[in-house]
This record gives C-alpha cells, structure tokens and sequence, in this order.
C-alpha cells in the first residue's frame, strides 16, 4: 500500500481510510444525481428541453428538497473525506495519541504491558469474519499489524470506545489491547518502545534520586545525635 506523507512520528490508521474511501462513494453519486434532475428541471421550467411536463413540473417544483439532498449528500462525502484523513496513531513523550473518527484518546505509557507485531488474521480469523467486514480484512492480508496490550483503559473506558471505534482498532477477545493498522508498523512498535523506556528511565532516576535524598538525610540526622552525645 502506497504511503503519503505524514506528520512526525504520526501514522494514519489504514481501517478508518478505507472506510472513509468506501463511504464517500455513496453521497457523492447521490449528490450527482440531485445536481443532474435539478439541472433537467430547471431546463425543462425554461422551456430550453422538452420533455413530460408534468414530470419537469415536479421536479422544478421539488427544487427545494433536491437543494437540502444534494447539501447533505456533499456534507457527507467531506465527512468522510474528514475520517479517513483524520485518524492516525501518534507515540509522544508522554502518551500514546490515538485519533479515530471524531473520538480522540491519550493513552499513558503506563497502561502499556507491553507490544509486539502482529497481523489482522490472527486477532479477526477471516473464515469467522462475513460482508464487509470480511471485505475490509481481505485488504489487510499482507500487512503487519502492531498491537498494544494494556493494563487498564482510560476514560470512557474500554466498553465505550467499542461502541465508538470500529471493531478492527482493538485486539481480539482472547486479549484487552488495541490494534493499528499502519503502513509502517515496525516503526511504530520502535516508536513506542522508545518512550517507554524513556519512562521507566526517568522513573529509575528518579527512585535513586529520592532514594540518594533519604541517605543524605539519615546520615546528617545520625552526625546530629553523635555531637547531641
């Protein structure tokens, strides 16, 4: 699959762009269409084409509905357009940002047990798969998947972003983790390992830092009660 350009460290998830490049299809021939017997009633209300009159009456009188229809119809394909464009997985110092159709999430490093590279047919077996969802995972047979195991979800919680994302964002039930579908999953996977460990860095620095505080302490309280002595 072609890649595109890309913000850094920023990869799109490829389920919510197909599903944005299969979804736009309809409004937009829906728009079409409205546009085309608008353009016939009005010709027909001119008098330039001839035509059933009673059928070019209606469809000048109905100008109004097709209007609303072809607003909506082209509200709907920049929507989806918006979709599959938008949603994307990003790894940042502090988080994991995952942005899905209009929903976005940042997960704490901390909620990570941990990653590995995976593919789509092995968390969604396609023989348990039927329609479309069978036909979106077909698209995905060659590509490696990274998925992310977590210890605990933040807020809404897991239920209700299974409602709010597609099923192909989370890992299989064996598992409670999420899945990316990215063009380049490799690089993700280092992405994220390399703030993790960043993290559990600085939480160790830390720890000895307190830990260097606490002896320093101690030592001058024993100085003070040999001289108190």
């Amino acid at each position: 699959m072609a890649k595109r350009k890309r913000r850094k460290n920023q990869h799109r998830l490829l389920v919510y762009y197909q599903l944005g490049q299969r979804l736009r299809t309809a409004p937009l021939l829906t728009a079409l269409m409205g546009f085309v017997l608008l353009g016939i009633g009005w010709l027909g209300n001119a008098g330039i084409v001839s035509g059933d009159p009673v059928l070019m009456e209606r469809l000048w009188i109905n100008r109004a509905f097709m209007i609303i229809m072809i607003i909506t119809s082209l509200g709907l394909y920049l929507f989806f357009i918006f979709i599959s464009r938008s949603s994307y997985v990003r790894p940042k110092p502090k988080a994991l940002r995952v942005r899905a159709g209009l929903m976005a999430l940042d997960i704490s490093y901390k909620r990570i047990n941990k990653i590995q590279l995976v593919s789509l047919s092995s968390q969604y077996p396609l023989n348990n798969l039927r329609g479309r969802e069978r036909s979106l995972a077909e698209q995905f047979d060659d590509v490696v998947c990274t998925a992310v195991d977590l210890s605990s979800w933040p807020w809404p919680g897991q239920r209700a972003l299974r409602l709010l994302w597609h099923k192909f964002l989370f890992t299989g039930k064996k598992t409670s983790g999420l899945l990316f579908v990215v063009d380049d999953a490799m690089e993700l996977n280092q992405l994220i390992d390399q703030y993790m460990t960043a993290r559990q860095t600085r939480k160790r620095q830390k720890g000895q830092a307190g830990d260097a505080i606490d002896r320093a302490f101690q030592s001058q309280q024993g100085s003070k009660i040999d001289f108190d002595v």
